[in-house]
């Protein structure tokens, strides 16, 4: 069957807010019977140590995938998970000999251009530069990001925040589970992450139980000493389930991101019910109230103590309201979007 209408997977790891992007992608398509196939890794490779999520398959992966796209003489439209996509100009280039033009549209989720993003390659700025004019159309998930954006390119820009249609099926396997008075940080583990403000949030709570989960195991990763606290518990590697039973379980999700722009982790926590403390800063003060936000580690150590003893937040509107907001976030918007494009 010719292939008119595609989504480019990268290479992504299990855990990872990828690995969820792409499920939901996966459950939009099939759930509304959208004219789109799937072109690119299928299944998620485990994560590797070295902080980066990276390593020789990853180049492997993507030189196959653009193999895949090169190969095949019918597609009209590509949809990229990832603007970050090295070899994109092969594909412009086979255009340009063959007289072809395939529409190519990608979902933004950093660059160069926003503040403590993990990569910071010379020579990507350049790359980024180049890509922004191959693509027809850019998704960025938040207002934030798309302020970021370069001017050059930012008319190119459409604001859609990320899905969360996968997440709706666990709700029945998931009703046993009970709010403890715990703290969860989901996240991994990397600097832009705001470890090291973490550590002294959770050194100044000692009776309260903090648990991080996180895609990456914990052998490489004892250089961060917050580990080494005794009411700090690090899970690594959980099933998609358990780690929806872990948020479930938990009262309150804490969020030290220094780069953050539209938030998959703690969006799902919200959606599981429960309340986000989180720095005023990044994507937050786009997407939650303000009673949510912290400007110091001493205020985020008052919301959490004053959080963990709200007895049930789902009576209050406000709370009703924002966990309402995630759990109506669908990637079905952006699709038909990208499905109109001419």
């Amino acid at each position: 069957m010719a292939l008119e209408n595609v989504i480019i997977v990268p290479p992504f790891y299990d855990g990872t807010s990828f690995s969820e992007i792409y499920q939901s992608l996966r459950h939009t398509v099939d759930k509304h019977k959208l004219p789109l196939s799937f072109i690119g890794q299928s299944k998620p490779s485990l994560p590797v140590d070295n902080g980066l999520f990276d390593n020789a398959d990853t180049v492997k992966i993507l030189h196959k995938t653009l193999g895949e796209l090169l190969s095949n003489n019918s597609i009209k439209r590509a949809l990229f998970i990832d603007y970050f996509f090295p070899g994109l100009d092969m594909l412009r280039y086979m255009e340009e000999i063959n007289g072809t033009k395939i529409l190519k549209a990608s979902l933004l989720h950093g660059g160069t251009f926003v503040p403590g993003d993990l990569y910071y390659w010379p020579w990507l700025k350049k790359a980024e530069s180049l890509w922004s004019f191959i693509f027809d159309r850019i998704y960025a998930p938040s207002e934030y990001l798309k302020r970021l954006v370069p001017d050059d390119w930012r008319d190119k820009v459409g604001v859609f925040p990320w899905g969360m249609d996968h997440i709706r099926w666990p709700e029945k396997a998931l009703e046993n589970c009970v709010a403890q008075a715990q703290v969860v940080f989901p996240h991994r583990l990397n600097s832009d992450k705001g470890i090291a403000e973490f550590y002294t949030i959770a050194e100044q709570l000692p009776n309260v139980p903090f648990i991080v989960t996180t895609p990456q195991s914990d052998i490489a990763k004892a250089k961060y000493k917050v580990l080494d606290l005794p009411n700090v518990k690090l899970i690594a590697g959980q099933s998609d389930e358990q780690h929806l039973r872990t948020l479930k379980s938990s009262k309150v999700v804490l969020s030290c991101a220094y780069q953050e722009n539209f938030g998959y982790s703690i969006m799902k926590s919200t959606y599981l019910g429960c309340l986000p403390v989180l720095p005023r800063r990044a994507v937050y003060p786009e997407f939650f109230p303000e009673t949510c936000l912290y400007n110091s580690t001493t205020e985020a150590v008052g919301l959490i103590q004053s959080f963990l003893n709200i007895e049930n937040a789902s009576s209050d509107i406000s709370w009703r309201a924002m966990r309402k907001k995630t759990q109506t976030l669908s990637f079905l918007p952006l699709l038909t979007d990208f499905l109109e494009l001419r």
